[in-house]
């Protein structure tokens, strides 16, 4: 009875053992554990994050108008140009030969125009000394019809009074009519004058045909000319050869008459401007806009921090895979960007909103409640208490305090409850999970 009695106590003692360890352990367990932090003034900043490449600020494939063999051409790939430098010449020999042909031709036209020009002065020269000479013989013979005339007239007066004889009369009556017969003859020959006149104008016609073939020739040499000088390539602008497609020797063609659109010989890139061309998911194109600083970072340079701005938007995004982005272009203003390379990948962080002097608090120690954003800070007792606050920037680590908090209050955190909604996926906490905060204020 005994020895059943004591193993009474016994369990009795480990049952009450086990549940006194029990329940001080879930009292312990559900004390809740806080942490203090306090409100401090600093800087906060939003960013939307993108990846892209690096582009130059324009890239120029070089063609040469004419066909030919290439007999120069200086420069390689990383050469630098100067606008105007010579980049390429082809063989120019049938073009020299095409300008000779054609100064020939001009120097016959000429020739050929000056004839005319003497022809046609010369004549005009002979018309008009034969209307001046007509003029004088008109007014001569017009003078004798007339005194001819007159002596018949008077010679008939004699006749009639029988003064005179009848072959004196006829004789007087013979020579008014000459007269007569001189002036009409001195007439005709101005019609015969302005016939000549009118000649003279087909001369003028062959002056001008001569003039046109002149010009027409002018023409012809100006384009043998050029396509002489087509032969030669030169740089359109400043800038890097960054890529050589032929070679010395290699015969081309023409990127004005070849219809596959000619042969490309080198590629010159203006490196003096660089962007970025970085694609913006549409969750986050809404916060973009141009003129906003951008901080750039590349795989090749880790310890550089290259600075930009937003220069464009594309107005309309790009369907890849049922995922919709934005091009957004950047050029990059910093002094060390002539260490990018186009093609190069590049991150970049577009800051969409910022404050320089915002009081911040750690994201996790805002919670939402019935919809309104909450901290705890120290009662007056001692207890925790709730505070109302309204926030603004919130970059998933630190959160900016617009009202409900001033600097150096202290902020308290839930270290017991942070932990359980991690682990449980649940909580109504505001902010990113540990391992995911993107910056500190400073």
């Amino acid at each position: 009875m005994k020895k059943f009695l004591l193993i009474i106590v016994v369990v009795v003692i480990i049952v009450a053992g086990y549940f006194f360890f029990f329940r001080n352990g879930n009292n312990a367990e559900n004390t809740p554990s806080f942490t203090e932090v306090t409100a401090e003034r600093g800087s906060i900043s939003k960013t939307v994050a993108a990846s892209g490449s690096v582009t130059s600020n324009l890239d120029v494939e070089i063609k040469c108008k004419a066909s030919g063999e290439i007999v120069t051409l200086p420069y390689d790939i990383s050469d630098t140009v100067r606008e105007g430098d010579l980049l390429m010449e082809l063989d120019p020999e049938d073009e020299e030969r095409s300008v000779d042909l054609a100064e020939v031709s001009l120097s016959v036209s000429q020739a050929r125009l000056n004839r005319t020009q003497e022809n046609l002065n010369l004549a005009s020269l002979d018309l008009e000394t034969a209307y001046e000479r007509a003029e004088i013989d008109l007014e001569i013979i017009e003078a004798r019809a007339e005194d001819s005339q007159a002596s018949a007239d008077r010679i008939e007066e004699l006749y009639e009074l029988g003064f005179i004889s009848q072959e004196e009369y006829e004789q007087a009556l013979t020579a008014a009519l000459a007269s007569g017969a001189d002036l009409d003859a001195a007439n005709l020959r101005f019609d015969e004058l302005e016939a000549q006149d009118a000649a003279l104008g087909l001369l003028h016609l062959d002056v001008t045909l001569a003039r046109a073939d002149v010009q027409s020739s002018r023409i012809n040499l100006d384009n043998a000319y050029n396509r002489l000088d087509d032969t030669r390539v030169y740089a359109p602008m400043d800038g890097v050869v960054t890529a050589r497609y032929v070679q010395i020797g290699q015969i081309i063609s023409s990127g004005m008459s070849s219809t596959s659109g000619g042969t490309p010989v080198l590629m010159v890139s203006d490196h003096s401007r660089l962007f970025i061309l970085a694609r913006v998911d549409e969750s986050n194109i809404g916060q973009v806009e141009t003129g906003q600083q951008v901080s750039i970072s590349t795989d090749a340079y880790l310890d550089e921090v290259f600075e930009g701005e937003v220069t464009r938007i594309a107005p309309t995004g790009v369907n890849m895979q049922n995922v919709v982005t934005f091009e957004v272009r950047i050029e990059v203003t910093s002094e060390n960007k002539s260490l990018l390379k186009p093609e190069m990948t590049a991150d970049v962080e577009i800051i969409a909103a910022e404050n320089p002097d915002a009081i911040l608090i750690p994201s996790n120690a805002v919670m939402s409640m019935h919809g309104s954003s909450m901290v705890m800070v120290p009662g007056e007792n001692g207890e925790p208490e709730h505070v109302q606050v309204v926030t603004g920037l919130d970059n998933g680590e630190f959160t900016e305090i617009i009202s409900g908090l001033s600097e150096g209050d202290t902020v308290l955190i839930n270290e017991s409850s942070e932990a359980s909604m991690w682990r449980t996926g649940g909580g109504q906490r505001r902010g990113a999970p540990p391992g995911m905060m993107m910056g500190r204020p400073h």
